[in-house]
């Protein structure tokens, strides 16, 4: 009995191995990879306790940037000034954070970073910012 347990285990693991290998060799885009298996994409990003911390020790030390992308949702990225990379905002279980409405995404970053001086968005060719 526990050997069939065992060879169980060892069937469903070489499984999963099979079809990850099959994923990698795919060429396939982010969103896509997304759907296929949430486990297989490792977004690099800050969710809304992080970004609220790191408003707290460093409002300086950041800036956001809000665009529109084509599906006509709100997307954010942070730029961190002491590296100069680009994180994206995630939601609490790591999925990129959108929004439909603009309004939505401004009250978010404004209730999440309200010492936040450099806050910009992209709408087509326009640039809005905030202005101290």
């Amino acid at each position: 009995m526990p050997h069939e347990l065992v060879l169980r285990v060892f069937e469903f693991c070489f499984s999963k191995m099979t079809i990850f290998r099959q994923v990698l060799q795919t060429p396939v885009n982010k969103v896509e990879l997304q759907h296929f298996n949430r486990t297989l994409v490792v977004q690099m990003g800050f969710n809304k306790n992080e970004l609220a911390t790191i408003a707290k020790t460093s409002p300086d030390g950041f800036s956001v940037e809000i665009h529109c992308a084509d599906d006509n949702f709100w997307y954010a990225f942070v730029l961190l000034s002491s590296t100069s990379e680009k994180h994206d905002v995630l939601t609490a279980r790591g999925d990129l954070k959108s929004w439909r409405n603009l309004d939505d995404a401004v009250l978010f970053f404004e209730k999440t970073t309200p010492a936040c001086r450099a806050f910009v968005v992209r709408i087509g060719s326009w640039i809005l910012s905030r202005t101290n």
